[in-house]
């Protein structure tokens, strides 16, 4: 009866060691540098009739001729923004989030 027991204990001893090595058992502490809110890299827009991706993204004031976002970065990044939302097929009256390039 004792070596079931103690192979058991043993076997629950190489679990939680191993537990607590690859998930850990206590929150890790936040540091000063990532307690800051991070920056807002989108603008939330309501798209009306005839609006493209691209043609919000061009008409917003953040998108200067020198920050311009690739076609390729530009829809991934929306993509990216809108989970289960292809670049292409947005819906009027609905309101997507659009990354904004802030440099």
């Amino acid at each position: 009866m004792k070596r079931p027991i103690i192979m058991l204990l043993i076997c629950f001893l190489f679990y939680t060691i191993y537990y607590d090595l690859a998930k850990g058992t206590l929150p890790a502490a936040v540091s000063s540098h990532e307690k800051k809110a991070p920056a807002k890299n989108y603008q939330e827009i309501t798209v009306k009739s005839g609006d493209t991706m691209l043609s919000i993204l061009e008409s917003l004031p953040s998108s200067s001729s020198s920050g311009k976002l690739s076609i390729e970065k530009a829809e991934k990044e929306f993509e990216h923004l809108n989970p289960g939302v292809k670049a292409g097929m947005i819906v009027i009256g609905k309101t997507y989030r659009f990354p904004v390039n802030n440099k």
